[in-house]
Order: structure tokens, then C-alpha cells, then sequence
């Protein structure tokens, strides 16, 4: 049987995650903060106001964070990244991220981040758990094309 186990990360978790991130993932760090995905994990681990690590079977499998722009603010960015082995554990993931949506959006008023135009398979599943996904935008050090996403506590 599968165990998962959410813990809080160690730089060993962050580490493996960002050696092992789904394509899509480095991807999407890649055209946001070019090829630095180690130290974007470690940093949205030290700046984050929640942060959380999901082990399958004793693996680190997920990293993932809410960061508050200033300290007065009720909006957060929320980020979360994953490794392949997301991928055989699909339903868990998406009834996680349900729950934990929810969850945010009772502590916070808006959850946000920005997605690449050309990451299809997280455009969806951002839809999928109810973002609202604006027109692109350029974004990141390279000024791409992005759509900023959100999630309201009103939209519920």
C-alpha cells in the first residue's frame, strides 16, 4: 500500500525534487526565473508563510508553498512543484489540490501565481480546480507570454 506523508522540507527534499521535476515544471521555473530551480525551491521554502513537503513511500514527490507579498497582505502566491512520479498518483494529486484550495481560501482572500501560455497540461488542471486564468502577459527574466491565474475566497 502507498503511504503518503506530508512533512515540512529539508534541503535534502529540495534537492531531489528540483533533480527530478516534471518537465512541465522546470519548464515553466525555466521561462520564469531562467535555469536556477534549486535555489527557487530553497527560497519559496525560506519565504513562504505555509510550505509543505508530500513523500511517497519515504520519496520526496512535491514541494509546495504560499508566499504573502508584504506582511499586511491577505493575497498569497501559491506555487507547487513536482516531480515525475506526480504522475502515477494523479487522483490523490487532484483531490489534494481540491482540499487544499479550499483550505487556503479560507485563511486567504486570493491565491495568484502566473502560468506560460505554452504549459497546456497545467493551463488545464488550473481549470480544473477553478482558477480564473487572465490573458497572457509578459512575465518572468525573459518576458514571455504568462497567464497571471487566481483563485478568490468570493468566487467559491
Amino acid at each position: 500500500m502507498t503511504k503518503y506523508e506530508f512533512a515540512i522540507p529539508t534541503r535534502a527534499d529540495a534537492v531531489y525534487i528540483a533533480a527530478n521535476l516534471k518537465d512541465n515544471n522546470r519548464k515553466e521555473l525555466f521561462c520564469a526565473i531562467g535555469d536556477n530551480a534549486l535555489d527557487d525551491i530553497l527560497g519559496g521554502i525560506e519565504h513562504s508563510v505555509e510550505v509543505g513537503c508530500l513523500r511517497i513511500d519515504g520519496v520526496p514527490a512535491a514541494v509546495y508553498g504560499v508566499r504573502k507579498p508584504s506582511i499586511m497582505s491577505d493575497d498569497v502566491r501559491v506555487w507547487l512543484l513536482m516531480t515525475r512520479e506526480m504522475d502515477n498518483h494523479r487522483v490523490f494529486v487532484g483531490r489534494y489540490t481540491k482540499k487544499a484550495v479550499k483550505g487556503l481560501l479560507e485563511r486567504y482572500s486570493r491565491l495568484y501565481n502566473w502560468v506560460n501560455v505554452g504549459n497546456d497540461e497545467i493551463i488545464r488542471w488550473l481549470k480544473w480546480l477553478g482558477a480564473k486564468i487572465h490573458e497572457p502577459e509578459p512575465y518572468g527574466i525573459y518576458g514571455l507570454p504568462h497567464h497571471f491565474f487566481e483563485f478568490r475566497k468570493d468566487d467559491e
